[in-house]
């Protein structure tokens, strides 16, 4: 399997962040001053089962579905191998000539024709090709 844009892979990392709201869980300020408790020291709070993951479920569902965007947009393929082109078959060739004025230079025309030729003697029989020669137009 390949991607076409494996950049967007590195969004995986995103996983984490769920893991981290889901074990940092703050607590409702909704403390009152009692009088009593007025000149106490504040302490820290002690790490018991809250600094636990307790809903399993809900933190799948958001790993899950951060996991499925960065596979979405990294856009996964399989390669396979090219079934319409097999041994048994030729190849399909596409010679393009140039003719516009640019050609006209000294030599280039001659060994533009002689590497056509050379190219098209490597062709076997079960091969088809085509020669295109264009300037302003295009003429096969």
């Amino acid at each position: 399997m390949s991607l076409l844009a494996p950049l967007y892979a590195l969004g995986l990392l995103a996983i984490a962040g769920p893991v981290v709201v889901h074990l940092i869980r703050r607590q409702p300020k909704e403390s009152l001053p009692f009088s009593s408790l007025l000149f106490l020291r504040p302490t820290p709070p002690r790490l018991t089962k809250r600094s636990r993951i307790s809903n399993w479920l809900l933190l799948l569902l958001r790993v899950l579905a951060i996991v499925a965007l960065a596979l979405a947009f990294s856009r996964p393929f399989f390669r396979v191998a090219n079934l319409v082109t097999s041994l048994s078959q030729g190849r399909r060739v596409v010679f393009l000539l140039d003719t516009s004025a640019s050609m006209r230079r000294s030599g280039l025309w001659s060994q533009a024709l002689d590497t056509l030729v050379t190219k098209m003697s490597e062709l076997t029989p079960d091969d088809e090709a085509c020669l295109i020669s264009f300037d302003q137009q295009t003429t096969i």
